[in-house]
Order: C-alpha cells, then structure tokens, then sequence
C-alpha cells in the first residue's frame, strides 16, 4: 500500500484537467454560441404572409444553421440542469442519480466531481508518525442494524471518532444540556436534509457539523441512529425523538455469549425458543434498535421497519397464526463463530457438500441423519449471496481491463440488504456500470437482487487475498491481506486464537470470493479440521517463511515481465482477469525472527498473519477481551470474526462422519462365499506395450477366460399384476427437480419463487410456515409478514386452475398452504415408472424403466438455494432413485444382449450422476460384453478424472472390475493360443 497521506499529483493533474474542459463547454459554449451566432430565433412576432411562406425558407442557409444552433443551445440547457442537480446532491451527501442522457451528465459529473475532490484535497492533512496509507471513509449505505459510531473511519487530518483501540470513551458526542436539542438519525438522512426540516435551510448544515465534530469525522457520512446535536433555534416539534438528559451513553452490560457467539445483527428478543438456544433473525424489523456490546450509542425508537407487505398480497392471517411483527425463531441453534458469519459457514458448506459427493460416488447412497451442526451451517450460509459477490468484483475487473489505475482495493462490506461496497485506498470516481461510486468516491457500491439467478462461479478472483476479518452494522466486513503488508494481531489471547481459527477456516475451505492457501506454522493456534481443509497445510516457521519468499519472488518476475506494478494491475492486464492467488502465512512472531517486509511485501501474491507484536508492521489489529476490533492504518472498528475450540472440534467431527467410507455390510459387492483365484495374464496397452504377469483377482463364476455379467435382476416384488387399467398420472403442470429446478411450459419464476414451489411440491403434504422458512432463508429467523409475502407472490406468479389459485391462501386453523392436485414433480412420476417396473414382467419393465429415465435432465436440484433438499433427503431420495433405475434397465437390457438399451439406461443414469462409480462400473462392464477393451479404458479415465477434481480415488471394487474387464479378453487370447 501507498505510504502517503494524499493521492497522487497524477490525480490532481486529472480533476484540473476535469475541470477545465468541463468549464469550457458549460461556460464558454453558450458564451461562443452568442458572439459568433447572436440569437437564433425571431426577435418578433411573424405576420401570416411570414407563415404561410416558412416551407420555402426551410432550405435557406440561414435557417438550417440557425436550427443546429437552437441544438446546441438545447444541448447546453440540458448539460446545465444536470450541473444544477449534481451540485445539489453533493451539497446534500447524497449518491449519483440514476437518469442519465448520454453524455450530457457525463460533463455534469465529471466537472462536480472535480470540484468535490480539489476542494476535499485542501483541507489540511496531518501528518502520521510512521506513514502509513490513507483510511478511507467507508460510506453506509442503507444499514439495517443499530448505530454503531465506531465503524466509520475518518479522512486523513480528521478527528478520529474512535480511539486507538475502538475505546468507546472516545465517540460519545459531544455534552449537551437539556434545553439543546437531540435529532436521531434516520435512514436516507443528511446533514442538508436535517437542516431544512428542523432549522429552516439546507445550508444550515454546517451548524450541525460543528456541534457534533467529535462524533461526525466527514459531513459526507452519518450513521442511522447517531444522536445529533442540534443549534438551540431548532423546530423541538418536527423532532421524532425527546432530547436525551445531559449524561454520559452508558455501554451495554457483557452479554453472557462468548464474544464470537453475539448475533451479527442488532436484533430483538424472539419469543421463547422451542428447544436449545435460537439464532436471532437476520432480517427481522425491530421496533427497536439494539446496540451490539461494545458500541456507544442509545437504542432508537424510531427504526424504520424493513419489511412491509404490499396490500394487494396480504392474506387473511390465520386463527392463531404468530404476530406478524414477531420474528419466527431459527430453526437451527447459534453456534460460536458459525451464525452470522456468511462467507465462512457457506465455505463450510460447500466443503461439506464435496465431501459428501466424494463419499456418494464410491459407495451407494444410504440415508444419513441430519447433525445439529450441519443445519445450523446451512442456516448461516447464503450461498447465492457469497457466489454473486465474488463473481461480481470479477466482473467488474474485466469491466477495469485496460484501464490504467492508481488505486488498489483494500476491503469489502457486503449484506442481502445494502448490496456489495468496495473500498479503495483514495479516491476513485469512475465507476463503470452498474457500479455506483459513494460521495467523495472512496468506495463503490452494487445493490443485491435476492430473486436474480445465481452466476455460475466460473470466475477467478480479482481479489484473492479477501477474507472476512468481523462484522458492523450487520454486514460482513472483509480485508484484502495481500494489501495489508504483515497483520500483526495483539489483544486478547481467546480471542486471537478464535480469529485465527476463522481465517484458517474461510481461506482453507472454498475459493467463492477469495482465492488464497494457508501455510499455518505448527504450535500458533490448535485446528483439529485442518486435515479435510484442502487449501491449508501445517508446516515449521523456517519452511513457511521460505515459501512464501519464493512465492513472492516468482510473482515480482511476472509483474516484472509485463511491467505491472502489483498483482491487481497485472490481473486487470487481460480479460478474462489473470488469476493469481495468494500464499498466505499464519505464524507465532515469537516463533520466528525475520523481516517481513522484505518477505512478505504488499501486492505481490503473499501475505503475512502474526500473532504478537511486530515492530515496523504498518498494519495492526487489536481485538479486545469482547470482541471488540479495530485495524489500522485503515481506522475501521468492528466486531472481531471467530471460532471456538469447541466449534472447530465439532466442525471436524461432522467431517469426519460424512467422509468416512461405509462399513462392508453397507457396500456393494461380490458374496463373501464366492470362491476367489488368481489368474496370470498379460495386459496390452494403448501404446501397444505389454505387461506380463499381472495378477488378476477373479471371482466366482466371473473367470478371466468367461463373459462378465452384471448380477443377477432382482425378482419382482411380488407375483404380476393382472390390473390392465393401470395409467400413468398425467400433471397438468410438471415441476423439474430432476435437474436446474424449474416449471416446465409453466410460468417464468423468481429463484426464491421456484424455491418454494419445489418446496411444497416435494412435502406431499400441506406445508408450513416452518417449511418455507428453511427452504428460502436456510432456517435463519424472519417475520412471519416476510413468508407471506413470498407465498403471495408465488401464487399470483402461478395463477389460476378453473377459478381457483393453484396455491392456496393459508389455512386457517393449521396455518398451512397447499398446492393443487394437477402439479406434479417429475421425481413422483420417475418414481411411479419405477415402482410400476418392478411389479411387472422384464418384457414391459424395460419400457417402464426407459421413459422414468427420459425425466432426468441432470442432476437432482442442480441450483443454488436447495440446501434444503439435501439436509431432508430429498436429494438423496432422488439420487438412489436414478441410480436403481439406470442398474435395473442395464442388467435387463444385458441379459437380452441389447448394449443399445444399457448403454443409454448408463448414460442417462450418469447424466444425474456425474462420477457415480456404480454407473462406471456398470458402463465397464457393458462395453466388456461388447468386447470394446479401448471403451472399457475410457470409461475408467472418465472416473479417475472426475474424482481427481474432488480429491478422491477410485474404490477398491471399482479398481477390482476394471482389472477383470480390461484384461479378460487378452487373457481369453493368450489362453487360445496357449491351447494352439
């Protein structure tokens, strides 16, 4: 990072000239356009002889040219307008309108902008005892939390409105009497918007400003719930709020969580819980405001609510139904380190997923019991939002490619609520669309849409050092370590270790926004999870040193052939964005001596974590005994990120269980009584090499010299049915699960939409309120209104069914809803087609079997947002499912020597379940009875690929069946000629 305290003169040089030729054409082109054209139009008031002969003037030289000239005075007009307006809303604090016409609000911008910044530049700076770079101001934008004072970071040269290490002593505003009034800021405020309500003029605002200077570090940024001091000719009456009495803000009393464990969102009590403790609701209205421990100001009564249901959806509530104002407790319990933190719980759970993919394409499925833990993290995780986050910022670089930029980013704020922020390290107005920059352009910001589809995360990362370092204001707050030079991190000893857990845990489990491996020395903190953790390795401190400094090194000479001055430029040198990740070292400082400015530099693909003091560090993290944060030079204060010892224990012991193999008793295989040889053979290979004298196992009546069959078709389930009035049941309307969710020739849904119709489509019963609570929100707590509304638009997006809404408004006595009869999931008529198989004779089981086969489009709720079906097994259910009827029709289309049928019944069954080993060895041995030994190779090739991109091997009885069915027929040849 910089080590100055002001942008560079290349900026000022930019905004100068900015401003010059925007001056220009708003005051010289109206100034040029009256010297050498005058005025346009007619000083008078034409006669009708005039009139009636204007047609045969309009190709007079005169009038065309005085035409384009009305233009260009049109034009100017317009430009003026948008230079009215924007200096309106920068005197107001508020961001860019969103009306644009072409380029006229472009010369707008551009010229108010300039002002805004050279006029922000002369204010005086202070100069810092070590330099450090500039903190940048960090606008909140539509924070859904409480206030919270001690986040905003101030301008260099500004008061602090927090003290060295986030001391709440510092940020209490300043003493006031009783006869001075008190304004609580609102949503939407400003301090020119205060100022005409309650004293009469907008420009009155400076007053405010100097009233409240240790509490207000920029006029540009106010946090919703600061308590403002008024001048005392203020209008008492227009004021929501009595004037507090003239005392101290006393601190919230210690809540009795651990520090990590706090909701990370001011929230309001839930009523009692059913059972355990229960996780506080993310997006819950609160009639109140809460303050978290730590911050400094009092709860606001006059929090606006955040979820309001239109009237045209409002359902009639049902008897007993829960006060729509009362959130829903969470269904799943608040777990130290886990609630509250999105990006971490969704690595987790893309970690846990793998896993179990890995553990359910060696073995058959079997139906495995849903641990607390595991719904507590699919509660916690928002997938979809983490997902859009990180492919977003890669986005935008490719939007960057080519530009050539001074500034580098140095953290990210992000919630469902406010949408992504990106902080740079000085300001940066150019935001490409739909990206928006903040007043004063230190930051950047993109609202989130929660019905958009989610973006496949094909992306690298542009920024790969990101990770979450705590909360604020109910957002995630994420630092880019690569940026920061070496972190040294002093306070309390817990509660490092819990923060250097967090980040061991979000870096090594996924790569969703961030893009890094951890190189964690032995003895700093204690990670029983770190042997399923695939992106983080334990090493010695001398180790760990030496590669990072080779990792440095290696990334200087890329940068040093393209001529990039950091990895940021150099992944904005090409489109799509140059990925580079970032070695990332956790160490003990009192472990290791060695200069880490020198290994570990800024912006060269490494980056450094220390627990202990580190003399020269420009960066410093302090993190109180509560939880309590704050991080220079960057100046923010926060709630520090963190995970207990218990929790990470509990963590590997979920993993554990899921990656564990199966017992013998549950795996598929050869019967133990069958009698086991061993057979000499040479192999041929592909290259035509020979292999003599490899051991082949075989078993039973599978010789190495015999046909390979599959087992044999499993008797019906009972004697054939002689009711030929058997039909299948035709959906008037037919829900996809077997593959991306959706309604087939159905009406176009919203992602949450389709969610909850999958939902209620797959209970086979009415479903409640709970339901859709876990469904669309993973089982985090929200207001009842919240439900209704998504089911209230569902049913109107769905329609109608003779007169009536195919689903239902809600019961009122079960407080349920129900989907009509007509709509049917293709996994209830894949399953019909498959029970039907299995009670009649193979010569019409083989037709059942192939049109249940023909539903499957991929595999089962192939989308984000469907955790839900696997922690209720329907995923499961779905995949057993596929994977009985594609072996069902193989075997029976093998034991009638049609490789055509078995090999579109393994097609199909691999179309669902991609590397499902079952189907390969079904697909080996298929291509063996064709006698295709290059397929049968193939198709192993296929299957070692696949689970090597998941970390995994082959199982031994896969291994087993590609030995018999690709060594057998050279077997059978040697043996003829043997014979010969």
């Amino acid at each position: 990072m910089p080590t100055t305290t002001r942008p560079a003169g290349r900026q000022i040089l930019t905004a100068t000239g900015h401003l010059l030729w925007t001056s220009a054409v708003v005051v010289g082109a109206p100034l040029a356009l009256w010297r050498f054209f005058e005025w346009p139009l007619p000083t008078e008031v034409p006669d009708w002889g005039e009139v009636v002969s204007t047609p045969l003037h309009l190709v007079d030289p005169v009038v065309i040219l005085n035409s384009f000239v009305c233009l260009a005075w049109l034009c100017w007009a317009v430009v003026a307008t948008y230079v009215a307006l924007d200096a309106i809303d920068a005197a107001r604090g508020v961001g860019h309108r969103l009306h644009s016409i072409g380029p006229f609000n472009t010369v707008a911008t551009k010229l108010v902008g300039s002002v805004v910044l050279l006029t922000s530049l002369a204010r005086p700076t202070a100069t810092l005892a070590t330099p450090a770079a500039p903190a940048p101001v960090v606008h909140v934008v539509d924070a859904p939390g409480g206030p919270t004072p001690t986040a905003t970071p101030a301008l260099p040269g500004d008061p602090s409105p927090t003290g060295p290490r986030g001391d709440p002593a510092s940020t209490e505003p300043a003493s006031t009497t009783a006869a001075q009034p008190v304004y609580v800021v609102q949503r939407g405020d400003s301090l020119w918007a205060i100022a005409k309500a309650h004293l009469g003029s907008g420009f009155r605002w400076s007053e405010i400003h100097d009233l409240n200077r240790s509490l207000i570090a920029d006029p540009d940024i106010i946090c919703v719930g600061w308590q403002l001091t008024l001048p005392f000719d203020a209008d008492i009456s227009t004021l929501d709020t009595p004037a507090p009495e003239p005392t101290t803000i006393p601190t919230p009393e210690p809540s009795p969580l651990p520090p990590a464990a706090e909701p990370a969102t001011p929230v309001p009590a839930p009523p009692p819980p059913r059972s355990g403790t229960e996780a506080q609701p993310a997006d819950a209205p609160p009639p109140t405001a809460a303050v978290p421990q730590g911050d400094t100001a009092e709860p606001s009564e006059a929090t606006p609510r955040m979820t309001e249901m239109p009237a045209s959806l409002e359902p009639t509530q049902p008897v007993g139904a829960t006060d729509e104002t009362a959130p829903l407790p969470s269904l799943a319990a608040l777990v130290p380190g886990i609630t509250g933190a999105t990006v971490l719980a969704s690595s987790l759970l893309l970690l846990l997923r793998r896993a179990q993919q890995r553990r359910n394409t060696s073995v058959p499925r079997t139906r495995r019991p849903t641990l607390p833990l595991e719904r507590t993290i699919v509660a916690a995780a928002d997938v979809p939002l983490v997902r859009w986050a990180g492919q977003e910022l890669a986005v935008l670089g490719e939007q960057l490619t080519g530009r050539r930029i001074d500034a580098d980013p140095v953290a990210v704020e992000f919630s469902a609520e406010s949408g992504l922020e990106l902080l740079w390290d000085r300001p940066f107005p150019d935001a490409p669309s739909p990206w928006e920059a903040v007043p004063g352009a230190w930051a950047w910001r993109l609202l989130y849409d929660p019905e958009a589809p989610v973006p496949a995360p094909d992306q690298p990362a542009l920024i790969a050092g990101l990770v979450t370092v705590g909360h604020r204001d109910g957002r995630q707050l994420m630092v880019d370590l690569e940026g920061l030079d070496t972190l040294a991190i002093t306070g309390a000893a817990d509660a490092i270790a819990g923060f250097l857990r967090s980040v061991a845990l979000e870096l090594g489990a996924g790569d969703e926004v961030a893009d890094a491996y951890v190189s964690l020395t032995s003895g700093v903190v204690d990670l029983p999870s770190v042997q399923h953790l695939p992106r983080v390795r334990v090493e010695e401190p001398p180790v760990a040193i030496n590669g990072i400094s080779a990792t440095a090194k290696d990334v200087q000479r890329s940068l040093d052939e393209i001529g990039c001055s950091s990895t940021f430029a150099y992944r904005l040198f090409d489109s799509p964005v140059l990925p580079v990740d970032v070695a990332v070292m956790i160490t003990d400082a009192v472990s290791v001596d060695a200069d880490f400015s020198a290994i570990a530099p800024p912006r060269r693909g490494v980056a450094a974590i220390v627990n202990g003091e580190l003399p020269g560090s420009h960066a410093h993290l302090h993190i109180e005994a509560d939880g309590t944060a704050r991080l220079e030079p960057l100046g923010i204060s926060f709630r520090a990120a963190g995970v207990d010892a218990a929790t990470d224990d509990a963590i590997a012991e979920l993993l554990d269980q899921v990656a564990e193999p199966l017992t013998e008793a549950h795996r598929l295989g050869p019967p133990e009584e069958a009698p086991v040889s061993r057979t000499t053979v040479a192999v041929d290979h592909d290259d035509g090499e020979t292999n003599p004298a490899i051991d082949v196992l075989d078993e039973g009546p599978c010789h190495a010299t015999d046909e390979i069959d599959l087992r044999d078709c499993p008797e019906p389930a009972g004697p054939p049915t002689d009711n030929d009035d058997w039909e299948p049941t035709r959906p008037r309307l037919l829900v996809r699960l077997l593959g991306e969710p959706t309604i087939v020739g159905g009406p176009a849904m919203s992602r949450r939409e389709m969610i909850v119709v999958a939902t209620m489509a797959c209970l086979g019963r009415p479903a409640r309120q709970e339901d859709i609570q876990e469904a669309v929100w993973g089982g985090e707590a929200v207001v009842p209104r919240t439900i209704w509304n998504m089911v209230g638009r569902t049913r109107k997006q769905l329609g109608e069914w003779d007169g009536q809404p195919i689903l239902s408004t809600a019961d009122r006595r079960h407080n349920t809803y129900r989907l009509a009869d007509g709509l049917v999931t293709d996994v209830a008529l894949m399953r019909e087609l498959y029970d039907r198989a299995r009670e009649v004779p193979s010569s019409e089981a083989g037709e059942l079997l192939r049109s249940a086969l023909a539903f499957v489009d991929g595999p089962p709720f192939d989308a984000d947002g469907y955790e839900w079906a696997r922690v209720n097994q329907h995923a499961h259910d779905a995949e057993r499912l596929i994977e009985d009827a594609a072996t069902m029709l193989a075997e029976l289309a093998l034991l009638a020597d049609d490789l055509d049928t078995a090999r579109y019944a393994v097609t199909q069954g691999l179309r669902g379940l991609p590397g499902n080993e079952v189907l390969y060895r079904a697909r080996m041995r298929i291509e063996h009875a064709a006698g295709n030994t290059t397929a049968v190779r193939t198709a192993y090739r296929e299957l070692t690929d696949y689970l090597d991109d998941l970390g995994a091997e082959p199982s031994q009885e896969t291994q087993h069946t590609f030995t018999l069915t690709a060594t057998a027929r050279q077997a059978a040849r040697s043996t003829a000629a043997a014979r010969q």
